[in-house]
This record gives structure tokens, C-alpha cells and sequence, in this order.
């Protein structure tokens, strides 16, 4: 299987051992801090780095806050350029905690590292210590509260070179203290040589001390509360009486209704929304907001997930800074909708919009896309072509793969087989 995980719930699924000791080889150990490794279900090795107990300097009240987002640590790095010794730039916003972003470090581990595993990218072991103009380009995906209350991880995959992480926070019993996980793949077995011994022991110390610098580094605190305040979460109530409606197009089907209180904004035709004029099929409130922006002359961007979880359909997030700049013209919009609302289906009670409440999620969790890679990979593989003739099977062998000089063996032998692993099973990481 060559389909690689794309969020902590696939990392979780395809490596049930992740943050346990068992099911890892040990290279190195240090007080509290362990060097492992363990095959990859996707190819290769897998590399872990554990330090437990890690104090964290006045951690957030919300231990699932310890490792900011991406667009967040990019405010950072901007912020606080002059005692940061990474360049860290945000290049594309996919969603909250999902993001495309330019990135070079000069911490000595990773380079050691590079040296100690071999192939872990090699545009990305030398982007990562020498000039910023040569930032390698990733993807960072942020998740909460998953597998246990608490956690926070994010996954890292470049998208130019064969490197993929993941870094991993867990709150323990002792107030201030975090046990940190970093796992990465390299794409080759290991060869762990006598001679590396040694440096694996320095490696893992000087691991420890990057990680505990990275989680109280100048800033961070500020860094925090900027991320926590970094979105809004709104909220629609109340539409028992139907979808809300949107302001009608000069070319649209007869509106639903009209209002004269919209004539000094030009909204006095409205027509109901419909979750095909988004391009959706069901109704979620981001895509009805981002099309009620765009009739009324705004654009903005609203989201339907946040840190990697799906939101309710009367939910959507947005941007703090956007939400500020776009809010006046669309309440005010928003509030004649309303007047149009009762109009068209009689009664006192119109859809409300507040914000400022806490997020709703989709308690599912959907390993579809996973399933789905899975599916075409293997489709993607070369087939033996089998042909049947009376009670005799016969299997093609490749003519440039086999010895001309050598008959083709057939084990008369039939191998035990086991299923393999359904993706609804119970996910999930003592």
C-alpha cells in the first residue's frame, strides 16, 4: 500500500501504535526521552522522537491551544523575525489550520538528522540551514481535541520532496508539562550503523532542548492569544420555516418577495436560497454567507471546518480581520433579509446570525478519501493475467522478468491469507 496519510485521523488509522511504546524498535534513551523506529505501512521507515514531560512556561488554560496554526505561527515569525531562528511565510490558506506555507529553519538537529537517517528530502535537508529564498514549500494541517480531549498535532508534508511529519502534543498529570511526539518517514529502510551510536544519544539531547525552546520561545504567549482570537465562529437560528433568502439577480426567476424597506440598498427583491446556487446539495452556512457577500458587492471567505473538523451545517468560521471589514454592509443586508423572510413565510421569527459561540462539530469521522487512495493504488498496480483451461491455471510471467535459460517455478502451495484492516473500525491511540 502506497497511499500516504493526509490527516491525524489517517495517521492514527494506518499506524495503531503511533504514540505507544510498543510496536517501536528503541535506537536511543535518554532520561524521559526515547529514539525509536518501526516500518512504515506506506513504504519505508518510520522515526520517532518522544520527550515526556516538557514544561511549557504559563500555558493556555486549553492545553489543546500549545501548538498554534499555521497562519498564526506565520504572524509570529513576522512579529518577532529579530529572536526567531526559523523564516516562516504563509503562502496559500486552504482552511482554519490548513495551509501552504514557505519554510526554513537553521537548528542544527535537523541537519543532524538529515545526516543520521539519510533520505528525508534531499531539497528539504538543505533548504532547511542555509538561505531563506530557498524556503521549502509545505503543508501544515493543525487538528484538536483528538485522539484524546486535549491533544493538538500537525502534519507536515512537502510538497516538492518524500517527507511527511507529524508533531504531536499531549497534555500529562502535571500541570505545565506536555509529553511531545515527532514522527517522520524516511522513504528507505534504516541502516543503523555502529558508528551513529553515539550521535543518536546527542541527537535526541539536542532534540529535547529545540523542543522545549520551540514551545517557550520569545513571543509565544502573544502568539497564543492571537491564534485563539484569529477566527469567529457564527451561528444561524431559527429558520423553521425554511431556508433564509438571498437578494434576487436582475436575470433570476420571479423573487420570492419584495420589501421597500431595501430600496436605499437596492435589495428589495429577495428569492430563496437553494443549496445548488453554491454548487452544494445540502444546505451549510459558509456557502450560503459566501453568496450572500457576493450579491451584496462583498467577498469574503467563510469556512466550513476548523482545525480539521468538520462544522455543523448552521456553523461557518471566518477570519477575524475579514470578518471586521465586511460585517457592517452585511448585517445591515442581513437585516432586511430578515424583514423579507417574515414577508414571504408570514410569522414573527426570522433566521438570526450571532457570533462569538462555541463551535459545534461532526462527531463522525470520515475515512473515505483514505479509502478511496487505497482503492486507486491498488487499481493502479500491474495485474497478472490469470488464464483458466479445465482444472489448470496458468499465470503469465513477464518475459524480460524471468530467465530465458530457467522454466518459470509454480508453487503447487496455497499461502494463508489475512484480510486487511477495515477503515470502519475503532480509531483510535491509548
Amino acid at each position: 500500500m502506497s497511499a500516504h496519510p493526509e490527516s491525524i485521523e489517517e495517521w492514527c488509522h494506518l499506524v495503531p501504535h503511533l504514540l505507544l511504546s510498543e510496536g517501536w524498535q528503541h535506537i536511543a534513551e535518554e532520561p524521559s526521552s526515547f529514539l525509536s523506529h518501526c516500518s512504515c505501512p506506506w513504504g519505508g521507515s518510520l522515526v520517532k522522537t518522544t520527550f515526556l514531560y516538557v514544561t511549557v512556561a504559563d500555558p493556555p488554560e486549553d492545553p489543546a491551544r500549545i501548538l498554534v496554526r499555521p497562519e498564526s505561527r506565520a504572524w509570529g515569525a513576522s512579529k518577532f523575525v529579530a529572536c526567531s531562528p526559523e523564516y516562516f511565510a504563509l503562502q496559500e490558506q486552504l482552511a482554519p489550520g490548513d495551509a501552504i506555507v514557505h519554510r526554513w529553519a537553521s537548528w542544527k538537529v535537523l541537519r543532524l538528522f538529515a545526516v543520521l537517517f539519510g533520505e528525508i528530502g534531499a531539497q528539504l535537508a538543505q533548504t532547511h540551514f542555509y538561505h531563506p529564498e530557498m524556503a521549502v514549500q509545505l503543508r501544515m494541517r493543525s487538528r484538536r481535541n483528538y485522539p484524546q480531549k486535549g491533544d493538538s498535532s500537525q502534519t507536515v508534508t512537502s510538497l516538492s520532496e518524500p517527507f511527511e511529519a507529524i508533531n504531536f502534543c499531549r497534555p500529562t498529570d502535571v500541570k505545565g508539562c506536555v509529553d511531545i511526539y515527532h514522527i517522520f518517514r524516511v522513504p528507505t529502510d534504516l541502516n543503523l550503523s555502529q558508528w551513529a551510536a553515539a550521535q543518536f544519544h546527542g541527537a535526541l539531547e539536542s532534540g529535547r532542548r529545540v523542543t522545549h525552546h520551540y514551545l517557550n520561545r520569545p513571543g509565544i504567549p502573544q502568539i497564543r492569544a492571537f491564534d485563539e482570537q484569529f477566527y469567529v465562529v457564527l451561528t444561524m437560528q431559527s429558520f423553521k420555516r425554511g431556508v433564509p433568502l438571498l437578494p434576487a439577480q436582475p436575470d433570476e426567476r420571479e423573487p420570492v418577495t419584495r420589501i421597500d424597506a431595501g430600496q436605499a440598498m437596492g435589495l428589495t427583491k429577495w428569492v430563496r436560497y437553494e443549496p445548488a446556487m453554491a454548487g452544494g446539495s445540502a444546505f451549510h452556512l459558509s456557502e450560503y454567507l459566501r453568496l450572500f457577500a457576493e450579491r451584496i458587492g462583498e467577498s469574503c471567505r467563510f469556512y466550513q471546518s476548523l482545525d480539521g473538523q468538520e462544522l455543523l451545517y448552521f456553523q461557518c468560521v471566518v477570519a477575524r480581520d475579514e470578518w471586521v471589514r465586511v460585517q457592517g454592509h452585511i448585517r445591515s443586508a442581513y437585516l432586511l433579509q430578515k424583514t423579507a423572510y417574515r414577508r414571504a413565510n408570514g410569522g414573527a421569527q426570522a433566521p438570526g446570525l450571532s457570533e462569538g459561540v462555541k463551535p459545534r462539530f461532526c462527531q463522525e469521522i470520515d475515512l473515505s478519501s483514505l479509502a478511496e487512495r487505497i482503492q486507486a493504488d491498488y487499481a493502479a498496480r500491474p495485474q497478472q493475467k490469470v488464464h483458466v483451461r479445465n482444472t489448470f491455471v496458468e499465470v503469465d510471467v513477464d518475459e524480460e522478468e524471468s530467465d530465458e535459460e530457467e522454466l518459470p517455478i509454480r508453487s503447487c502451495r496455497r499461502h494463508k491469507t489475512a484480510a486487511p484492516a477495515s477503515l470502519d473500525s475503532c480509531i483510535g491511540v491509548a
